[in-house]
Protein backbone atom coordinates (compact mmCIF):
# COMPACT_ATOMS: atom_id res chain seq x y z
CA UNK A 1 0.00 0.00 0.00
CA UNK A 2 1.50 3.20 -0.90
CA UNK A 3 1.52 6.63 1.58
CA UNK A 4 -1.34 8.73 2.07
CA UNK A 5 -0.80 11.89 3.03
CA UNK A 6 -4.29 14.34 4.01
CA UNK A 7 -4.48 17.03 1.14
CA UNK A 8 -4.14 20.55 1.77
CA UNK A 9 -7.78 22.14 1.36
CA UNK A 10 -6.60 25.62 0.44
CA UNK A 11 -8.74 28.44 2.39
CA UNK A 12 -9.53 31.67 0.92
CA UNK A 13 -10.95 34.62 3.05
CA UNK A 14 -14.71 33.95 3.17
CA UNK A 15 -15.32 37.24 0.39
CA UNK A 16 -12.79 35.81 -2.22
CA UNK A 17 -12.58 32.82 -4.57
CA UNK A 18 -10.05 32.56 -7.30
CA UNK A 19 -11.28 31.56 -10.61
CA UNK A 20 -7.23 31.49 -12.31
CA UNK A 21 -7.84 35.45 -12.78
CA UNK A 22 -7.01 36.13 -9.20
CA UNK A 23 -8.50 37.10 -6.09
CA UNK A 24 -12.30 38.20 -6.77
CA UNK A 25 -15.28 38.92 -4.19
CA UNK A 26 -17.63 36.04 -4.35
CA UNK A 27 -20.84 35.78 -2.31
CA UNK A 28 -20.71 34.46 1.49
CA UNK A 29 -22.16 31.17 1.30
CA UNK A 30 -24.04 29.22 4.68
CA UNK A 31 -21.76 27.30 6.69
CA UNK A 32 -23.12 24.24 8.68
CA UNK A 33 -22.18 25.03 12.32
CA UNK A 34 -23.23 21.62 13.39
CA UNK A 35 -19.62 20.57 12.07
CA UNK A 36 -16.66 21.32 13.76
CA UNK A 37 -14.85 23.09 12.17
CA UNK A 38 -17.99 24.50 10.48
CA UNK A 39 -18.86 22.48 7.38
CA UNK A 40 -18.80 25.15 4.35
CA UNK A 41 -21.97 25.19 2.31
CA UNK A 42 -25.31 23.52 2.31
CA UNK A 43 -26.71 19.90 0.35
CA UNK A 44 -30.04 19.29 -0.75
CA UNK A 45 -31.50 16.18 -2.42
CA UNK A 46 -31.16 12.48 -2.58
CA UNK A 47 -27.79 10.64 -1.35
CA UNK A 48 -26.58 7.03 -0.66
CA UNK A 49 -25.48 5.75 2.35
CA UNK A 50 -23.16 2.50 1.40
CA UNK A 51 -22.63 0.82 4.63
CA UNK A 52 -20.46 -2.32 4.89
CA UNK A 53 -23.27 -5.15 4.95
CA UNK A 54 -23.32 -8.33 3.01
CA UNK A 55 -26.26 -6.57 0.42
CA UNK A 56 -23.91 -3.61 -0.31
CA UNK A 57 -22.94 -4.87 -4.10
CA UNK A 58 -26.81 -5.92 -4.69
CA UNK A 59 -28.33 -2.24 -3.08
CA UNK A 60 -25.84 -0.09 -4.91
CA UNK A 61 -26.57 -1.29 -8.15
CA UNK A 62 -30.28 -1.10 -7.94
CA UNK A 63 -30.33 2.31 -5.96
CA UNK A 64 -27.66 3.77 -8.69
CA UNK A 65 -30.40 3.15 -11.08
CA UNK A 66 -33.17 4.63 -9.62
CA UNK A 67 -31.02 7.57 -8.34
CA UNK A 68 -27.58 7.75 -10.72
CA UNK A 69 -26.54 11.42 -9.97
CA UNK A 70 -27.00 11.17 -5.99
CA UNK A 71 -24.08 12.22 -3.75
CA UNK A 72 -22.46 8.55 -1.76
CA UNK A 73 -21.28 8.75 2.00
CA UNK A 74 -19.19 5.62 2.37
CA UNK A 75 -19.20 3.98 5.37
CA UNK A 76 -15.82 2.17 7.17
CA UNK A 77 -14.80 -0.23 4.84
CA UNK A 78 -17.13 0.41 1.76
CA UNK A 79 -14.94 3.13 0.53
CA UNK A 80 -12.58 0.69 -0.69
CA UNK A 81 -15.46 -0.14 -3.52
CA UNK A 82 -17.16 3.06 -4.77
CA UNK A 83 -16.32 6.51 -5.55
CA UNK A 84 -17.83 8.83 -2.81
CA UNK A 85 -18.10 12.01 -1.95
CA UNK A 86 -18.01 11.06 1.96
CA UNK A 87 -16.37 8.66 3.91
CA UNK A 88 -17.84 8.55 7.40
CA UNK A 89 -17.02 6.32 10.50
CA UNK A 90 -17.19 6.62 13.88
CA UNK A 91 -14.63 4.21 14.05
CA UNK A 92 -11.52 6.85 14.42
CA UNK A 93 -7.74 6.60 14.85
CA UNK A 94 -5.23 4.16 13.34
CA UNK A 95 -6.59 0.87 13.30
CA UNK A 96 -10.02 2.27 11.44
CA UNK A 97 -10.83 4.89 10.24
CA UNK A 98 -6.64 6.33 8.99
CA UNK A 99 -6.34 2.98 7.94
CA UNK A 100 -9.76 2.67 5.31
CA UNK A 101 -9.84 6.48 4.24
CA UNK A 102 -6.51 6.48 2.46
CA UNK A 103 -7.69 3.13 0.48
CA UNK A 104 -10.66 5.84 -0.75
CA UNK A 105 -7.76 7.93 -1.87
CA UNK A 106 -5.42 5.44 -3.86
CA UNK A 107 -8.51 3.86 -5.88
CA UNK A 108 -10.53 6.50 -6.35
CA UNK A 109 -7.98 9.87 -6.22
CA UNK A 110 -8.48 12.90 -4.28
CA UNK A 111 -12.06 14.44 -3.49
CA UNK A 112 -13.77 12.60 -0.69
CA UNK A 113 -14.15 14.61 2.36
CA UNK A 114 -13.24 12.31 5.71
CA UNK A 115 -16.14 12.54 8.57
CA UNK A 116 -16.95 11.35 12.22
CA UNK A 117 -18.10 11.58 15.09
CA UNK A 118 -16.89 11.63 19.10
CA UNK A 119 -19.19 8.70 19.48
CA UNK A 120 -17.39 6.79 21.82
CA UNK A 121 -15.13 9.62 23.23
CA UNK A 122 -16.15 10.49 27.02
CA UNK A 123 -18.82 13.12 26.96
CA UNK A 124 -18.15 13.43 23.07
CA UNK A 125 -15.45 15.58 23.23
CA UNK A 126 -13.17 15.81 20.26
CA UNK A 127 -9.73 13.88 20.83
CA UNK A 128 -6.61 15.76 20.43
CA UNK A 129 -5.26 13.45 17.39
CA UNK A 130 -7.52 13.86 14.50
CA UNK A 131 -5.94 11.62 11.68
CA UNK A 132 -7.77 11.44 8.69
CA UNK A 133 -10.53 13.49 9.88
CA UNK A 134 -11.61 16.70 8.72
CA UNK A 135 -15.24 17.27 10.05
CA UNK A 136 -16.48 16.60 13.26
CA UNK A 137 -20.41 15.45 14.25
CA UNK A 138 -20.99 15.29 16.97
CA UNK A 139 -24.62 15.01 17.10
CA UNK A 140 -24.34 12.36 14.49
CA UNK A 141 -23.52 10.24 17.17
CA UNK A 142 -26.28 7.68 18.93
CA UNK A 143 -27.02 3.78 19.66
CA UNK A 144 -26.89 2.10 16.34
CA UNK A 145 -23.75 1.33 13.97
CA UNK A 146 -21.67 3.52 11.41
CA UNK A 147 -24.05 3.28 9.28
CA UNK A 148 -26.94 4.66 10.76
CA UNK A 149 -24.95 7.56 12.03
CA UNK A 150 -23.83 8.37 8.17
CA UNK A 151 -27.52 8.55 7.97
CA UNK A 152 -27.75 11.15 10.73
CA UNK A 153 -24.98 12.86 9.79
CA UNK A 154 -26.77 13.23 6.08
CA UNK A 155 -29.92 14.88 7.65
CA UNK A 156 -27.53 17.49 9.68
CA UNK A 157 -25.91 18.26 5.99
CA UNK A 158 -29.39 19.46 4.88
CA UNK A 159 -29.91 15.94 2.51
CA UNK A 160 -33.87 15.63 1.43
CA UNK A 161 -33.41 12.13 0.94
CA UNK A 162 -31.39 9.34 2.09
CA UNK A 163 -30.87 6.02 0.86
CA UNK A 164 -29.23 3.07 2.88
CA UNK A 165 -27.34 0.40 1.04
CA UNK A 166 -25.88 -2.22 2.47
CA UNK A 167 -27.36 -1.30 5.77
CA UNK A 168 -30.31 -4.33 6.29
CA UNK A 169 -29.85 -4.52 10.13
CA UNK A 170 -29.70 -8.24 9.92
CA UNK A 171 -27.93 -11.10 10.95
CA UNK A 172 -24.73 -12.00 8.08
CA UNK A 173 -21.28 -10.89 6.78
CA UNK A 174 -19.70 -7.97 5.81
CA UNK A 175 -19.75 -7.36 2.06
CA UNK A 176 -16.13 -9.08 1.48
CA UNK A 177 -18.03 -12.56 2.90
CA UNK A 178 -15.46 -12.20 6.32
CA UNK A 179 -17.61 -12.92 9.28
CA UNK A 180 -19.38 -9.53 11.22
CA UNK A 181 -18.92 -11.11 14.68
CA UNK A 182 -21.26 -8.89 16.66
CA UNK A 183 -24.19 -9.23 14.05
CA UNK A 184 -24.17 -12.62 14.90
CA UNK A 185 -25.81 -12.03 18.14
CA UNK A 186 -29.08 -11.52 18.04
CA UNK A 187 -29.50 -9.76 20.86
CA UNK A 188 -27.02 -6.87 19.55
CA UNK A 189 -28.77 -6.18 16.33
CA UNK A 190 -31.87 -5.84 18.24
CA UNK A 191 -30.52 -3.29 20.37
CA UNK A 192 -29.28 -1.16 17.29
CA UNK A 193 -33.02 -1.88 15.65
CA UNK A 194 -34.52 -0.60 18.74
CA UNK A 195 -31.89 2.44 18.99
CA UNK A 196 -32.39 3.26 15.35
CA UNK A 197 -36.53 2.81 15.75
CA UNK A 198 -36.82 5.45 18.67
CA UNK A 199 -34.88 8.03 16.87
CA UNK A 200 -37.99 9.40 15.45
CA UNK A 201 -36.45 13.03 14.54
CA UNK A 202 -34.38 11.56 11.65
CA UNK A 203 -36.40 9.63 10.28
CA UNK A 204 -38.53 11.24 7.45
CA UNK A 205 -37.17 10.65 4.21
CA UNK A 206 -35.31 7.82 4.77
CA UNK A 207 -35.38 4.46 2.83
CA UNK A 208 -33.17 1.23 2.28
CA UNK A 209 -32.63 -0.99 -0.26
CA UNK A 210 -32.86 -4.26 1.70
CA UNK A 211 -33.29 -5.92 5.29
CA UNK A 212 -34.75 -5.11 7.93
CA UNK A 213 -34.28 -1.53 7.48
CA UNK A 214 -36.04 -1.84 3.84
CA UNK A 215 -39.03 -3.54 5.91
CA UNK A 216 -39.11 -0.27 8.37
CA UNK A 217 -38.40 2.54 6.24
CA UNK A 218 -39.60 0.91 2.77
CA UNK A 219 -38.07 1.05 -0.46
CA UNK A 220 -37.24 4.46 -2.20
CA UNK A 221 -40.06 5.71 -5.07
Amino acid sequence: MTSWVRPFRTRLSRNQCDDGEGLRPFPVHPVNTEAFPPYPGEHSGTVLVLGNGFTLHDDYARAKELRPDAEVIAVNEACRFYRADHVYSYHYGPSHLDMWFPRQVEKFGPGAVCHSSPWHAKDYVIPDEWGVVEYWWKRAGANGTSGWMAVRMAKLMGFDKVIMCGVPMASGTYSDGNMAKSFMQEKVVNHYRRGIAEQTDYHAGVYSMSGWTMDFFGLPA
